[in-house]
């Protein structure tokens, strides 16, 4: 069973977690932060975009405490992510349909610290709580009601984005957080086109995913004005999206150059694709993040996705919002009750079609400087 989006784990995790977690609080006293550090543990079960904005707090720890062993835990949907920054070595696999295995292969490490970054989960909090680590920060989130058994808890902030949420959890133990996040691509490159491309990454995942998607006529319009460029297209996306690019392809214009590439490549090749690309545009979505990371011109949609909470971080990057009022909504990722669900038909072709070639300009006098 798919842990992301996956309403009834959801329901579960509140329903179960809660008393748990209140339990728990009963039986332990809150630590104060170890001196020294020697050993930090990161968990994050969950979602690529997130894993990647944590490359920056993981340099600003690795700057600020070179001695210190890191480990970063992960899931199963993000663990190729973390390592890609982390290296095999520092990543442990961790599943949340297992909390108590998980909290065994934590506590195996002996860690004087460990940092949940999860902002709403109570599986990761009572998995936090049970891992025997010296110390632990987290997040109270509001309304989330997991925040009891931390020693140090942290208020989670909707006005601010994800990544200054996660300077906070750092700076208390002491680090200033400074790095943006970067991911370095290596590695051979994976050769999809002798010709120059832009990579559309059109379908979004977890929960009520079709309502952050944008409208398969506009990305036929945008594929239609970047071919006229010169440019040939690469659709990526995971298997289950390979039936979806083929149809906007059998839609294009006879002779067009159009790959579908969904499906073939695990996320470190996919990512090599990305890195040859002249720029990329994203639904809100893993793939934006990880482009923007590693310095991809990337061209972000965000239409229920609050920018101002999750948009792409990078020094050539554009986030594209809808004109319409209402949007920009989601916080956490699930707060979908009584807002518009046509946020995305909101974003014209013009406006993203623009933004592509702001983004290439950039990237063409960057080159021309350097």
């Amino acid at each position: 069973m798919k842990e992301r989006g996956n309403t009834k784990l959801r329901r579960l995790d509140a329903l179960v977690g809660v008393p748990l977690l209140l339990a728990l609080r009963l039986l332990k006293r809150r630590r104060a932060l170890p001196h020294p550090i020697r050993s930090v543990g990161l968990l994050r079960t969950s979602c690529i975009g997130d894993t990647v904005l944590l490359t920056s707090v993981v340099a600003d720890l690795r700057s600020a405490l070179p001695q210190a062993k890191l480990r970063f835990f992960a899931g199963d949907t993000n663990i190729e992510t973390a390592r890609l920054f982390m290296g095999e070595s520092e990543v442990r696999r961790i599943r949340v349909t297992s909390p108590i295995a998980a909290a065994r292969t934590i506590r195996a490490e002996r860690l004087d610290v460990l940092v949940d970054f999860g902002p709403w989960p109570r599986v990761d909090a009572l998995i936090s709580a049970l891992s025997g680590s010296r110390c632990t920060i987290g997040f109270e989130t509001p309304r989330q009601f997991r925040h009891f058994c931390y020693d140090i808890a942290l208020q989670h902030s909707r006005e601010v984005h994800e990544l200054l949420n996660y300077r906070a959890l750092v700076a208390a133990l002491g680090v200033s957080s400074t790095h943006e996040p970067k991911i370095v691509i290596d590695g051979d490159p994976q050769l999809i086109s002798s010709s120059p491309y832009v990579v559309f990454h059109m379908w979004p995942g977890g929960y009520l995913s079709r309502l952050r998607e944008w409208p398969e006529d506009r990305w036929r319009s945008l594929a239609e004005q970047a071919l006229a460029e010169g440019f040939v297209i690469v659709l990526t996306g995971t298997k289950g999206d390979q039936a979806r690019n083929e149809a906007l392809i059998r839609k294009a214009p006879a002779g067009t150059v159009i790959r579908n590439v969904a499906g073939e490549l695990n996320l470190t090749d996919t990512a090599r694709v990305l890195a040859r690309s002249a720029a990329v545009v994203s639904v809100n979505t893993g793939i934006m993040h990880l482009a923007a990371a590693a310095g991809i011109p990337t061209v972000g949609l965000s239409g229920p996705t609050s920018v101002t909470r999750w948009g792409a971080v990078g020094r050539n990057v554009c986030n594209v919002a809808p004109d319409a009022a209402g949007c920009g909504f989601l916080n956490l990722g699930f707060e979908y009750r009584r807002h518009r669900t046509d946020c995305m038909a909101h974003i014209s072709v013009a406006s993203v079609w623009e933004a592509l070639q702001q983004v290439i300009r950039g990237a063409a006098a960057v080159k021309q400087r350097d």
